[in-house]
C-alpha cells in the first residue's frame, strides 16, 4: 500500500492527500474543511492571498473544540504573497497569517513564487505588470523563513514553484533547509525530474492542481485533464475506482504529496480513498505518456522577471511529435516490429497501444502485417484508441517496384492489416528485383536484379496518395543523391527517408541534407542490434557501452533511454523494436530529460559509420545506396 504520511528531512511527518483550498468560494471552504476533517484529512493547504485563512481557521478551531481532532494532529500549511518578499516583512506577514487562522503556529509556511513584488503594488497586479517587479532577491526571504522558524511561528519552511537551479540556491545559502517545494504536478507535467532532484537532496514535492483544471478544457493552449482520457477510466473500472483516484494514486505512488481542492462532500471523500490499489507498470507508463510539459499556472506576464522560474533550461522537454512537411504529426517514438515472432508480435502491439504509442512500424516483407492489423483493430473495437490516433507505416518491397505493382501490394497490405489507409507507406529500397525474384536472394544475386528506376515506383506511390490508399509517401535507405533525384521528379514530395541510425552511424550529414529539403529522418535499428555482437564487421551496440551507462545513471535512465534521447534530440523519429513488456514501456518513457553537451558529445564520437544492414549482395546494383558518402 501506498504511505500515508511522508517524513520530511526535519522528522515531521506530511500527510500525503491533504485539501487543496485555491479558488475555494467564500461560505464553501469552512464547509469544506469540516467535511474533510471528518473524512481524516489532516493537511490543509492555505495561502495568504486566497484570502480564506479566516475561514478555514473558523473551521479548524470549531473541529479542535468539539474534540474531532486535536491541534497536533493537523498539518496546516499557508504561503508568504509576492509583495512581501522583503526581509523585515516576513515575519509581520506570517503573524498576520496567524492572527486570521486563530492559531499560535503553522506547520508548513512556504515562500509562494521565487519572484516578488514592490510591497504597494495592487493585489492581484495587472496592466503593466514590469512595474511593480521588485529586485528582492528570495534568499533574503529566506531568512526572514528561518527566523520565522526561530520564533515558533512555523514547526517547517519550504518553497513553492521554483526550479532546480533555484531549489540550490536556497540550499547553498540556507542555515534551515526547506522541507518541500510545492509545484504545479499532474500526468500533464509530473516533474518527474524534479521530483528526482529534490529527493536526492531531501526535498518533498507537494503537487497542487494533481487533476488538472477542468474549467480549462478545451481552451487553447491548455492540457486536457487526464480524468476525461477514456482510458484512465478504463484503468479505474478494473481496481473499482474513478480517474481522479487513478491519477492521485500515480502522483502518490512517485512519492508526491497531492492536495487536490474540492468543496464537494463527496469528491473530498473519493480523493483520499487511494490508498487500497497499486497501478501496474502498463498503467503507470500509460500515465508516464501523457507528460507534455504543459502547465496550468504558468503566470506568463512574469516572464521577464529576473526570478521567473519557467524558463530554465531544466523545464524543456523532446517534442512527441514532428510534423511532416504535409502538415502531418509524426510521433518521435514508434514500436519496431522487423523480426518480432508470430504470435509475439501481436501483444507487443497491443502492450505498446496501452502504453501510448500511436506509431507502429511494418513492411509487407516481414510477414507480420495480418497480425499487427489484429491487434491495432482489437484496441479500437474496445475503444482504448480510435484509428485517427494512430500512424501506421508499411513498405514496397523490392520484387514490386514496378508502377503497375505498386498499388495492388498496398492494397494487399491494406486487406491483411484489415484497415482502410495506411498513415505512410515507403519504398523499403532504391534497388528492385525481379518479381519471380527470392524475397532476400542469398546467392547469385545480379541475376535477379531488375533494372525498374525508384522514380517509377514514386510514381506509383503517388498514386496511392491520390486513391486516398496512404495519408503521406516516403522513401527508405536512400541516400542524399536519390532523394535529391526523387524531389526533382515528383509531385507529391517525400515527407520521410526511413534509415538505419545509431550512436555507431548518426547519419548527421544525411539528416542535416533532408531537414534542408522538409524531410524528416525515421531511424530503425537506433540502439544496434545485439545479436552481432561480437561478430567481426559487426558494430558493438553503444547501449553496451560503460560510459553509456554512467551517463544514464546521472539521469535515473537506462543505456538504451540514452541513446533514444540522443537520436530524438537531433530531430530523428525513433523506431526501436521490442516485445519485451517492460522495454517497450522504457522505450518510450525518455522525454523527461536533457543530454548535456557533454554527454551528446561523447554519443557523437561513436560514429563509425558502420552497418548493421549493408546489404553486401546488392552493392553492384546501378541503385545501390551505400557506396556513397551520405
Amino acid at each position: 500500500m501506498l504511505p500515508k504520511t511522508i517524513r520530511l528531512n526535519n522528522g515531521v511527518e506530511l500527510p500525503t492527500v491533504g485539501l487543496g483550498t485555491f479558488k475555494s468560494k467564500p461560505g464553501e471552504v469552512e464547509n469544506a474543511v469540516n467535511a474533510a476533517i471528518d473524512a481524516g484529512y489532516r493537511h490543509f493547504d492555505c495561502a495568504w492571498i486566497y484570502g480564506n485563512e479566516a475561514e478555514v481557521g473558523t473551521a479548524i478551531r470549531e473541529k479542535i473544540a468539539s474534540g474531532s481532532v486535536k491541534r497536533e494532529e493537523l498539518f496546516i500549511t499557508s504561503k508568504l504573497w509576492n509583495n512581501f518578499h522583503d526581509y523585515e516583512e516576513v515575519v509581520p506577514a506570517l503573524k498576520r497569517s496567524l492572527e486570521a487562522f486563530g492559531l499560535d503556529y503553522l506547520d508548513l509556511y512556504l515562500i509562494h513564487w521565487p519572484f516578488g513584488l514592490k510591497k504597494d503594488s495592487p493585489i492581484p497586479a495587472s496592466g503593466d505588470i514590469q512595474q511593480y517587479f521588485s529586485d528582492v532577491d528570495y534568499l533574503e526571504t529566506w531568512r526572514g523563513m528561518e527566523d520565522a522558524y526561530d520564533l515558533g511561528l512555523t514547526k517547517s519552511i519550504g518553497i513553492s514553484n521554483f526550479n532546480t537551479s533555484q531549489v540550490q540556491r536556497v540550499l547553498d545559502h540556507c542555515r534551515i533547509k526547506p522541507v518541500v517545494n510545492q509545484v504545479e504536478c499532474n500526468p500533464n507535467i509530473n516533474q518527474k525530474k524534479l521530483n528526482a532532484f529534490c529527493k536526492e537532496r531531501g526535498i518533498v514535492l507537494v503537487g497542487y492542481c494533481p487533476l488538472g483544471r477542468s474549467e480549462f478544457a478545451g481552451k487553447p493552449g491548455f492540457p486536457a485533464p487526464t480524468i476525461f482520457d477514456p482510458r484512465v477510466a478504463e484503468i479505474g473500472k478494473k481496481y473499482n475506482k474513478s480517474p481522479a483516484q487513478v491519477v492521485l494514486n500515480y502522483l502518490a505512488s512517485l512519492g508526491v504529496s497531492v492536495i487536490p481542492k474540492s468543496a464537494t462532500p463527496s469528491r473530498i471523500i473519493e480523493n483520499l480513498n487511494i490508498f487500497d490499489f497499486t497501478l501496474n507498470a502498463e498503467e503507470t507508463a500509460y500515465l508516464d505518456s501523457f507528460n507534455t510539459n504543459q502547465r496550468v499556472t504558468s503566470l506568463p506576464d512574469f516572464k521577464d522577471h529576473k526570478y521567473y522560474s519557467f524558463s530554465a533550461e531544466f523545464f524543456k522537454m523532446l517534442p512527441k511529435t514532428i510534423k511532416l512537411n504535409n502538415g502531418v504529426l509524426l510521433p518521435t517514438v514508434g514500436l519496431g516490429t522487423y523480426k518480432s515472432q508470430p504470435g509475439q508480435v501481436e501483444e507487443a502491439v497491443k502492450t505498446a497501444i496501452d502504453v501510448g504509442y500511436r506509431h507502429i512500424d511494418c513492411a509487407w516483407f516481414y510477414g507480420n502485417e495480418a497480425e499487427v492489423g489484429k491487434a491495432i483493430r482489437e484496441k479500437i473495437a474496445s475503444g482504448v484508441v480510435k484509428r485517427e490516433d494512430l500512424f501506421i507505416t508499411s513498405k514496397l518491397w523490392n520484387n514490386f517496384h514496378a508502377e503497375k505493382e505498386v498499388i495492388p501490394k498496398l492494397k494487399e497490405s491494406l486487406s491483411a492489416f484489415g484497415l482502410d489507409y495506411l498513415d505512410l507507406y515507403l519504398i523499403h529500397w532504391p534497388f528492385g528485383t525481379k518479381v519471380d525474384a527470392p524475397l532476400l536472394p542469398t546467392e547469385n544475386h545480379e541475376k535477379y536484379f531488375s533494372d525498374v528506376d525508384y522514380v517509377e515506383t514514386w510514381k506509383g506511390l503517388e498514386q496511392g496518395v491520390k486513391l486516398g490508399l496512404t495519408k503521406s509517401i516516403g522513401v527508405s535507405n536512400f541516400n542524399a543523391e536519390q532523394v535529391e533525384r526523387v524531389l526533382k521528379n515528383c509531385t507529391i514530395k517525400p515527407v520521410v527517408n526511413q534509415v538505419e541510425c545509431n550512436p555507431n552511424l548518426n547519419q548527421k550529414k544525411l539528416n542535416a541534407f533532408c531537414k534542408e529539403r522538409g524531410i524528416v529522418l525515421v531511424g530503425y535499428c537506433p540502439l544496434g542490434r545485439s545479436e552481432y555482437v561480437g561478430k567481426p564487421g559487426f558494430p558493438e551496440p553503444t547501449i553496451f557501452d560503460p560510459k553509456v551507462a554512467d551517463i544514464g545513471k546521472k539521469y535515473n535512465k537506462t543505456p538504451a533511454q540514452v541513446v533514444l534521447n540522443y537520436l530524438v534530440g537531433q530531430g530523428i523519429s525513433v523506431i526501436p523494436k521490442s516485445v519485451t513488456q517492460s522495454r517497450i514501456i522504457e522505450n518510450i518513457d525518455i522525454f523527461d530529460f536533457t543530454l548535456s553537451e557533454e554527454d551528446k558529445a561523447y554519443l557523437d564520437s561513436c560514429n563509425k559509420n558502420q552497418r548493421i544492414c549493408p546489404l553486401d549482395g546488392f552493392k553492384n546494383h546501378k541503385y545501390y545506396s551505400f557506396s556513397s558518402e551520405f
